[in-house]
């Protein structure tokens, strides 16, 4: 698929962008680990308990770019970003 169609899909899937701002070193195995400056897109959560304690679930954008829906998801803080237009 075409990296244009590729970024297409995901934009249905995708509540939005984020970018890290700081490193996040996953501690479970259901974290992501992150390095600033790290665009992830979050999806959407499992869970409300996490959602509502400031965690988002979602990949980073350059392994679903490699991976596609294959590519890790995990959880990772919501104050460790900011959101992208």
């Amino acid at each position: 698929m075409a990296l244009l169609g590729k970024m297409e899909s995901y934009r249905s899937a995708c509540i939005r962008q984020v970018e890290t701002m700081h490193d996040f070193e996953a501690a479970n195995t259901d974290e992501l680990d992150l390095k600033k400056g790290d665009v992830v897109l979050v999806i959407p959560t499992a869970t409300a308990e996490d959602q509502d304690a400031g965690w988002l679930t979602g990949m980073k954008e350059s392994d679903w770019l490699q991976q596609g829906d294959s590519a890790s998801k995990g959880l990772f803080p919501e104050n460790f970003t900011q959101r992208l237009a």
